[in-house]
């Protein structure tokens, strides 16, 4: 997602795509649509931020009066986040990456990633080729969620093909049923085997009659 497009002001925002960036392509309707998205939710409200990056979604949430619980696996990222946010009231960072089971895995990061922090992920690709690699603990999801007490009203997955597992753990489970919107960032371009399973997801998605969950948020 476009940080700087998510985070300039409502109006500038509005202004910019009515006079020229509805015509520029199908990512700047994305935002365009995300940003109304969040405009129109009510205040209040439990929102988890899986890849929460620097902060830019998850200062969204709270600026609506939300209690964010932020997943951020990466040092670097995870420190700017900090810096940014760490003062919020309502926000409580998680040192973590998510997936369908807990456990370990190795994280794998490359430097010159957006706003200079660490672009990373738990899936090994060439755009990773020089960079290091840190071994970071792995939550599984939907049990984080139902020790939560409460109803999770939105729930983002921006987490570098790990949404795969996720996705197919939350259908396999029906946990889908207990969230309010589910915003997804899919990685069909990691591999052959992402596109597939992510389009079986789809198919399943309109079997199903499933209508809270995005996977077009980018």
């Amino acid at each position: 997602m476009g940080a700087n497009k998510l985070t300039e002001p409502y109006w500038l925002a509005w202004l910019k795509w009515h006079l020229y960036r509805r015509r520029k392509g199908a990512r700047h309707a994305a935002i365009w649509q995300a940003r109304r998205f969040i405009r129109g939710l009510p205040d209040g409200g439990l929102m988890v931020d899986c890849g929460a990056n620097v902060g830019d979604v998850s200062r969204l949430f709270l600026d609506k009066g939300y209690t964010v619980h932020a997943f951020e696996p990466d040092p670097d990222a995870r420190a700017a986040l900090e810096r940014r946010l760490g003062d919020r009231p309502g926000l409580t960072i998680h040192a973590a990456a998510v997936s369908d089971a807990a456990g370990e895995m190795v994280l794998h990061r490359m430097s010159g990633g957006l706003d200079g922090t660490i672009s990373s992920s738990l899936y090994r690709r060439d755009v990773h080729a020089g960079g290091d690699t840190a071994t970071v603990p792995v939550v599984d999801l939907f049990a984080f969620i139902a020790s939560l007490g409460r109803p999770v009203d939105v729930l983002k997955l921006d987490i570098e093909g790990a949404e795969v597992p996720v996705l197919e753990a939350m259908l396999a489970a029906r946990h889908d049923r207990r969230i309010g919107h589910v915003l997804v960032e899919t990685h069909e371009k990691f591999s052959p085997d992402f596109a597939a399973r992510i389009e079986a997801i789809r198919r399943r998605l309109d079997a199903l009659g499933v209508a809270n969950v995005n996977l077009d948020w980018q």
